[in-house]
């Protein structure tokens, strides 16, 4: 491909909110390619079984021929890159308390005009977001000139790096905030980590989703789309469409049997399994009991309002 812009379409949102489900959607329309989790597999899979993470074409990670000519490819183009550690994170500082000031999206403007001070201060920072920004879009060119489509697609979900791609001359980004009913949402959290209860579980979705309501000021509202998950469920055709015409991008139809197509997918376990057609996951309705979510609708009752759904 030329070394112009990159049309670059992020998923922004919060765990658990249907983003491999798109991913897997978006990489089987023949303009448009997705590995789903950008910044890769936590080094941790891969340090405690190396040889045994696998990518969605069942091949090994480390010997799948797509990936083995990726990691060529963007070092051929000046980037370091490793398939044990893809560091495409916005890791700015390994201290924590700094990171979150560095990284963490902001409500007010004020508040990032000051981060933004404070952050110019901080030895090498500059250097290293410079070096990160340039890693991301050597992968992203990279896996564009490897698929031989027209549209990324990264499905990281984290609210930071909206801030961080829209700073990158070379990207043409598009959002969309992918987001699930509160109720179904916080029954994903409390399934995933027994620590979570209701409350808790519905704080972290709220908190996801309205940190990434937040940083759509990064990019013209024209850039920004806001997609429901139950939406997709329903009709993944029209939804793919729509964002099609969103991304500029031409209408194709997606088949069924959407995972007949080739996929290099990593991240979520879903990317392992065999399409028997998509439905709405309503498991959360045996999952939780009243007492939950009653609980839920108090916590995060008035931001699933916000973001289109009728309950409460």
């Amino acid at each position: 491909m030329s070394a112009g812009k990159v049309p670059y379409l992020y998923i922004v949102g919060a765990s658990f909110s249907g983003s491999t489900l798109l991913a897997f959607l978006l990489n089987a329309h023949p303009r448009m390619v997705s590995v789903s989790e950008v910044c890769g597999v936590l080094p941790h899979e891969l340090i405690e079984a190396p040889d045994s993470y696998r990518c969605s074409c069942g091949e090994k990670l480390l010997e799948c021929p797509f990936y083995s000519d990726l990691q060529q490819r963007i070092r051929a183009s000046g980037s370091s890159f490793d398939l044990r550690d893809w560091k495409n994170h916005f890791q700015l500082t390994d201290r924590r308390w700094l990171q979150i000031l560095l990284t963490r999206p902001l409500r007010w403007g004020w508040a990032e005009t000051l981060r933004n001070m404070a952050s110019s201060l901080v030895p090498g920072q500059r250097a290293k977001r410079h070096e990160v920004a340039r890693r991301n879009l050597h992968f992203a060119r990279s896996t564009l000139e490897l698929s031989g489509k027209q549209l990324f697609v990264d499905a990281q979900k984290e609210p930071a790096r909206v801030r961080f791609l829209s700073g990158i001359d070379e990207i043409d980004l598009y959002v969309i905030h992918l987001v699930r009913d509160a109720r179904a949402g916080a029954s994903s959290y409390m399934k995933h980590n027994p620590r979570n209860d209701a409350a808790r579980a519905a704080r972290r979705w709220r908190s996801a989703n309205l940190t990434s309501d937040y940083v759509n000021r990064y990019v013209p509202a024209s850039r920004w789309m806001l997609q429901r998950y139950d939406e997709l469920c329903a009709d993944h055709q029209g939804v793919i469409d729509r964002i099609a015409d969103f991304t500029g991008t031409e209408r194709a139809p997606i088949p069924d049997d959407f995972y007949a197509a080739e996929h290099h997918i990593v991240g979520n376990q879903m990317r392992l399994g065999a399409a028997t057609g998509i439905r709405l996951d309503q498991s959360w309705r045996k999952r939780l009991s009243e007492e939950q979510i009653e609980t839920i609708k108090r916590v995060a009752g008035a931001a699933n309002r916000r973001f289109g759904f009728d309950w409460p």
